[in-house]
């Protein structure tokens, strides 16, 4: 007990629903007071680096620098504006 069956990691086996081991669920209900209505974090998905990669991604397909959120149709236009007379010079 306690010691890798498995020597190798080609032979290791991943575990299968039949040959788990039963589990119990302990709950503690205890308060966040700094969260909101007491409320703790569950390790939510991080969405930081969503809006970066899709600025990126508008900014390389079409040739501009977009700094300013949200990127409105407005701003589109004006951003590819600006572009065609940099160019145009």
């Amino acid at each position: 007990k306690g010691r890798p069956k498995s020597a190798s990691l080609s032979r290791y086996t991943m575990i299968n629903a039949p040959s788990m081991p039963k589990v119990g669920v302990l709950l503690v209900e205890e308060g966040e007071p700094g969260g909101p209505f007491g409320g703790k974090s569950i390790g939510e998905i991080c969405t930081a680096p969503v809006a970066p990669a899709i600025a990126n991604a508008v900014n390389a397909s079409l040739g501009t620098m977009m700094t300013e959120l949200p990127f409105t149709p407005e701003r589109i236009l004006a951003a590819l504006s600006a572009r065609r007379e940099t160019n145009a010079r």
